[in-house]
C-alpha cells in the first residue's frame, strides 16, 4: 500500500513538474516566434525614419509574451530606447480618473446621476451629472473652441478657471441625447475628485491606484521635474521634428499622466482580472457602455472604448498629443494586452500598430454578412446636425458616404437591421414611414445624430 501511494505521488510530481516545464517551453517558443514577427513589423519604420521610437508591451494571462523598445528615446545624442523609458500617454490618463470616481461612487462619496453642482460651482444653464461626464453626453463645450483659452496656457491659473470659461458657451446638444468626446468634461471629473477627497488629483492615484497595481512609475507630468529615462517626443508631418511639451496643467486628469509599458500591462492586469482596484460589481459598472436618452447604446464605457476588432472583443484607449501615440488594449475572451508607446506623434497610429499585433495573436472571428433587401436610393441624401455633416449615396448597388473632410466617397458594408459599417465606424438609419429621417454615426468616441436635410 505504501508503495502504491509512492507511486502516485511520484507520477503526480511527474505530470505536474514536466507539464508546467512544458508549459515553459511552449510560452518560451511563442515568445520567440512573436518578437521576431513583431520585429519585422516596427523595425522597417524605425529605420525609415517614420517613428524616433516604440516600446511593446504584450501579456497574456499573467506571462509577458513581450516587452522590448525599439528605436531611440533622444534622436539628437542617438539615446537608444530603454525598455523602462517614461511615456506621456495622452488621453489614457481617462481611464484612471473614471475608475478613482468609481472607487469613490462605491464608498458613497459621491452619485453617478449627481449634478456637478452638488461638488463645484458650475453657473451654467443646462445641468449635467457625473455619469454624463463619464461617457461624453454631457454636451458641454471643449475648452479648446472657447475664444481666449489659449492664453491661460503657459500661465498657473487656478483650474477653475476654464470653469468660468465654459459654463457660458453654447451646449453641443441637449445633455444625454448625444455623445461627444470632451476632454473638458475629464478635466472636470478631476476638479471633482480633488474636491471630494481633500487630496490633489495626482495624491490620490497614487494612494488609491498606482501602489495597489503595483505602478511604480507612473505620475503626474509637469513642465519643470526631470525624469529619468523619459522618451522625447516628435512629431511627423513630413519628416521627424522636436515637439514642444503640451501644458499638462491643463490636460490634467483628461491626458497628464506618464508611465512604462510595464506600469501598464501592471495596470491592466490589476484592473481586468483582479479585485485589487475594483470590487467586481463596480468594475463591471465602469466596463458597461453608456445609453442616451432615446435608448441607444453607446461603446463607449467610462474612460474606455469597448468595441470588437475581427470579431473580438476590446476594452482599451488609445492616446495622442504633442510628441505621442499611445495605445493600451485589453482582449478579455483571450486575456490578453497589448500595450504600445510610441515617442511620435502621427506618422504611425499605434491603435494600428496594436491591431497588426493582434492580427499575430487573435483568430478572426468572421460575421455572417447578411445583404440588403430594400431599395438603396430612398437612403440617399444629406444629413447634418451643428457638428458634422455627412453625403450618402447610391452607385453601382452600393451605399456610400463622404465624412466631413472627405472629397471621395466610402463604400458601407451592411451589418443587417438598417445598419451600415465602415472600419470601425457604425451607421444607422431612422425610418419614419420608410424613409430613413435621421443617420446615426456611432466612432466609438463619438454618437452624432444627423438629421436628414433634403
Amino acid at each position: 500500500m505504501k508503495f502504491y501511494r509512492l507511486s502516485i505521488l511520484l507520477f503526480t510530481y511527474f505530470i505536474i513538474f514536466f507539464g508546467q516545464y512544458g508549459t515553459g517551453q511552449s510560452i518560451q517558443k511563442q515568445s520567440v516566434q512573436l518578437e521576431k514577427s513583431v520585429d519585422q513589423l516596427i523595425r522597417p519604420l524605425i529605420d525609415s525614419s517614420r517613428i524616433a521610437g516604440v516600446a511593446v508591451g504584450i501579456m497574456r494571462n499573467d506571462s509577458i509574451l513581450l516587452l522590448k523598445p525599439y528605436g531611440y528615446a533622444d534622436l539628437e545624442f542617438y539615446v537608444p530606447l530603454p525598455v523602462n523609458a517614461s511615456f506621456e500617454i495622452g488621453s489614457i490618463t481617462k481611464q484612471f480618473t473614471a475608475v478613482a470616481i468609481m472607487q469613490l461612487a462605491d464608498k458613497g462619496l459621491i452619485g453617478l446621476d449627481d449634478p456637478i453642482t452638488k461638488y463645484l460651482r458650475f453657473d451654467a444653464e443646462k445641468a449635467i451629472t457625473i455619469r454624463q461626464l463619464l461617457y461624453h453626453t454631457s454636451g458641454i463645450k471643449n475648452a479648446m473652441e472657447v475664444p481666449g483659452y489659449r492664453n491661460i496656457l503657459p500661465y498657473n491659473f487656478d483650474r477653475d478657471t476654464v470653469l468660468r470659461m465654459i459654463e457660458k458657451q453654447n451646449f453641443y446638444f441637449e445633455p444625454g441625447s448625444e455623445m461627444i468626446y470632451s476632454n473638458t468634461g475629464y478635466f472636470i471629473l478631476g476638479l471633482v475628485i480633488e474636491k471630494v477627497t481633500g487630496k490633489r488629483y495626482e495624491e490620490y492615484l497614487a494612494e488609491n491606484i498606482f501602489s495597489k497595481a503595483g505602478m511604480t512609475s507612473t505620475y503626474l507630468s509637469d513642465q519643470q521635474t526631470i525624469v529619468k529615462f523619459r522618451a522625447h517626443g516628435y512629431n511627423n508631418f513630413g519628416k521627424l521634428t522636436r515637439a514642444e511639451q503640451p501644458y499638462f496643467r491643463w490636460t490634467y486628469s483628461a491626458g497628464a499622466l506618464s508611465s512604462t509599458v510595464k506600469d501598464l500591462l501592471r495596470w491592466n492586469m490589476a484592473l481586468h482580472t483582479t479585485e485589487k482596484i475594483l470590487r467586481k460589481s463596480v468594475y463591471q459598472k465602469l466596463i458597461s457602455t453608456g445609453t442616451l436618452s432615446n435608448g441607444s447604446q453607446l461603446r463607449y464605457a467610462m474612460g474606455l472604448g469597448t468595441f470588437k476588432y475581427r470579431g473580438n472583443r476590446v476594452i482599451g484607449h488609445g492616446g495622442d498629443g504633442s510628441g505621442i501615440s499611445c495605445d493600451s488594449r485589453y482582449f478579455p475572451e483571450q486575456n490578453i494586452t497589448i500595450i504600445t508607446l510610441q515617442n511620435t506623434y502621427r506618422a504611425v497610429s499605434t491603435s494600428l500598430l496594436s491591431e497588426k499585433i493582434a492580427d499575430i495573436l487573435l483568430p478572426a472571428v468572421n460575421p455572417i454578412k447578411e445583404k440588403f433587401q430594400g431599395e438603396l436610393s430612398s437612403f440617399k441624401g444629406t444629413y447634418k446636425n451643428n457638428l458634422a455633416e455627412v453625403t450618402v449615396d447610391v452607385v453601382n448597388s452600393e451605399l456610400l458616404i463622404k465624412k466631413p473632410g472627405q472629397r471621395n466617397y466610402d463604400t458601407l458594408t451592411y451589418a443587417g437591421n438598417q445598419n451600415w459599417s465602415l472600419g470601425s465606424d457604425r451607421f444607422s438609419f431612422v425610418l419614419e414611414n420608410g424613409r430613413p429621417k435621421e443617420l446615426h454615426w456611432d466612432l466609438v468616441f463619438a454618437y452624432l445624430r444627423l438629421k436628414r436635410s433634403n
